[in-house]
């Protein structure tokens, strides 16, 4: 199906625009192949969430790990049923388990110093395909996501349970995302970026 309509929209740029070459129609192809994905997992994952009574709490855990996930980046699966599988399991799952019990505060604050430390440690986790190149691009990334996961956990203490737990969940999370040892499961190349370099240099 993605194929077809991929497929079907290319043809009709390709007959309202001539003048593109084949590294533009690339480009067009890959990100209506990406817009197509997006838009099925949110699709899926949404009426997932929704069988299991959690929209709300399924969407506010989403923006919680957009926001962190937006600068310190991580693991992308390579293939479509692994990235469903996985988005189910780390971001509809969890919000129906936060609902469910109460942390402790000092459970809190162990989870939540380890994951600053952690992630002030390894982001930005860049992939093969977006490298981040730029030294002063990683310092600024590092910087925002570790002040955004301490923010996270500052205001775990003072918000209701679900929300507290959801932000400390978040970061676990995403320190599971920027880990090497998630990159070596899959088999895909961590630092992408200092291959870059050295195939540069």
């Amino acid at each position: 199906m993605r194929r077809k309509i991929v497929t079907l929209i290319l043809r009709k740029i390709g007959e309202e625009c001539p003048e593109y070459t084949e590294e533009q129609i690339a480009v067009v192809k890959y990100g209506l192949e990406s817009i197509y994905i997006l838009i099925t997992k949110m699709t899926v994952l949404t009426l997932a969430a929704l069988v299991m009574g959690v929209v709300k709490e399924y969407l506010i855990f989403l923006s919680f790990f957009g926001i962190i996930r937006s600068t310190a980046f991580g693991l992308h699966a390579n293939k479509s049923w692994e990235c469903y599988v996985s988005s189910f399991l780390l971001l509809v799952l969890p919000p129906w388990i936060c609902l469910q019990f109460k942390m402790n505060v000092w459970i809190q604050l162990v989870l939540g110093t380890f994951a600053v430390g952690y992630i002030y440690k390894y982001a930005p986790s860049d992939t093969k395909n977006r490298p981040i190149i730029s030294q002063k691009r990683r310092i600024v990334y590092k910087t925002i996501s570790t002040l955004t996961a301490l923010i996270y956990v500052i205001v775990s203490f003072y918000t209701p349970p679900f929300y507290s737990n959801s932000l400390i969940a978040v970061l676990l999370i995403e320190c599971l995302m920027i880990s090497p040892e998630i990159y070596s499961v899959f088999h895909l190349p961590y630092a992408n970026y200092r291959q870059y370099l050295e195939h540069v240099s």
